[in-house]
């Protein structure tokens, strides 16, 4: 068995130690295959829905001229950061919005 200096790292070699390690790396490149596999059709079309909120969501953040650019930026770091959190949290704030000014149109 020989033994090397990689990086710092004191390593040790031999037949049976090689094969392990070209194995797990061979395990591991298997298992990234598996990820994508594993999406059935229902996975695709929540991801979908998820993203279609959330572009929908962006767009209403950027049109709506009342923001200024600071809180812009806020809500878009929100909505992208914490997907679903973010999108919920636009929503109730936007709706919450849309009755306040109803509320002091009507009291004007």
């Amino acid at each position: 068995m020989a033994a090397s200096v990689s990086a710092g790292r004191m390593t040790r070699e031999g037949p049976g130690l090689s094969y392990c390690r070209s194995r797990r790396a061979t395990n591991v490149a298997q298992e990234g295959n598996l990820v994508l596999t594993n999406v059935s059709g229902l996975h695709a079309v929540v991801i979908l829905v998820l993203l279609a909120l959330e572009i929908v969501a962006l767009v209403q953040v950027w049109r709506d001229p009342r923001r200024t650019q600071l809180v812009k930026v806020l809500w878009t770091a929100v909505i992208i950061a914490l997907a679903v959190v973010g999108v919920l949290g636009w929503v109730v704030n936007w709706v919450l919005g849309k009755a306040a000014d109803a509320l002091q149109r009507r009291n004007a």
